[in-house]
């Protein structure tokens, strides 16, 4: 009779597997169930915000339920309509895209759906399902700080990132998620854009050991050099690398208020 596989010898198996082939295990092998689900995933992509999830090619956004208090009775009558949320009852919309053939084309099959239960703990059930402590991920990209993430401890909860994005957010959020990657280090790519609320990132050690960093522009930012003047800092995308850092932008010192639109 042959023997179970050990606890280590399976580990270093479901490890090295796509998300695809461990979810398939739970139906082809119900008796590694249990086993499955206990250890960390590799996942390819992840995206984090308030209420909106993605890993890989599948997306999903968590809001409240609401209803709806009174019927339109014409046209000019629909900014009139309430809604009222509904306590204890969440609002999913679940998106998953497929390539279906070797040219790259799309499928895209998307479902709204309402389940009695309450949006936040919903949502954190499904980062705690996909996001257990050590899990691999190769691009970790941050809109904001979602609430069920608060209460976790960096001793306990690691995640493993190869490339970690938060172009679309503030340094206040970054410095918040920043704990939860120190075991990362170093990133093999940094990308954050470049903005007035940003100018810490380079300065900070993340920015520094990490292999290759990316800083997108998108707008004009501007440093107070004294009361009357500022060095303001323009132009399109751009990337820079260090080291060693590398200026490719255009610079100029104008007086202050000179950018802002009269």
């Amino acid at each position: 009779m042959d023997k179970p596989l050990s606890y280590d010898s399976l580990k270093s198996v479901l490890k090295h597997m796509s998300l695809k082939k461990r979810e398939q295990i739970d139906y082809i092998l119900p008796s590694l169930t249990t086993a499955n689900s206990k250890f960390p995933y590799h996942l390819s992509k992840v995206t984090i915000g308030d209420c909106h999830f993605k890993v890989n090619n599948r997306t999903w956004d968590v809001h409240p339920a609401f209803q709806k208090m009174n019927e339109p009775l014409t046209a000019e009558d629909v900014a009139a309509v309430e809604f009222v949320e509904i306590k204890g009852r969440a609002s999913i919309r679940f998106l998953v895209k497929h390539q279906i053939n070797r040219h790259k084309d799309l499928h895209r099959y998307a479902y709204d759906q309402e389940i009695n239960q309450d949006n936040e703990e919903l949502f954190k059930k499904l980062i705690d399902e996909y996001l257990k402590n050590n899990t691999r991920i190769d691009t970790l990209n941050i809109y904001s700080f979602p609430k069920c993430l608060e209460d976790k401890n960096p001793e306990t909860w690691q995640l493993k990132v190869s490339e970690f994005k938060f172009r679309n957010t503030d340094y206040a959020t970054y410095q918040k998620i920043r704990p939860f990657i120190l075991g990362s280090l170093p990133l093999k790519r940094l990308c954050f854009c470049f903005r007035g609320d940003t100018l810490p990132m380079f300065d900070d050690p993340l920015s520094t050991i990490s292999i290759s960093s990316t800083t997108y522009l998108s707008h004009a930012v501007t440093i107070p050099i004294d009361d009357v003047s500022e060095l303001v800092i323009s132009g399109a995308k751009f990337d820079t690398y260090w080291p060693p850092f590398q200026w490719n932008l255009k610079m100029e010192v104008m007086p202050i208020g000179a950018t802002v639109p009269k």
